[in-house]
């Protein structure tokens, strides 16, 4: 009889390291980027294709900056915050304006 017992054989294996959390912690950390700077001409064509995407409903790939990391959401505006800065796709996602680097079709 033939048992794979897949990862449960090296749980053991974590246990014994201590610390082993601070080393995740410290892979984590290291895959952080700095968030990219963006020219004037950049926030006016991002703000020119968030006003697109909420009056057409046209979807866009969504580019954000969040916690060192860069994400992409794909998505129309649904809510435009302008007091909060702030917007929301028609998929839940809520984004702050300063955290969205690009918007690309």
């Amino acid at each position: 009889m033939n048992s794979n017992r897949g990862m449960v054989k090296w749980q053991p294996f974590s246990a014994v390291i201590p610390g082993n959390h601070l080393v995740s912690k410290i892979i984590n950390d290291k895959s952080k980027i700095k968030k990219p700077e963006l020219s004037e001409e950049q926030l006016k064509n991002i703000e020119k294709l968030v006003i697109i995407s909420y009056t057409n409903q046209e979807s866009f790939h969504f580019y954000y900056f969040y916690s060192g990391k860069k994400l992409i959401k794909y998505g129309f505006v649904k809510k435009i915050d302008s007091v909060m800065k702030k917007i929301l796709l028609n998929n839940g996602t809520l984004i702050f304006f300063n955290q969205i680097i690009d918007i690309t079709t």
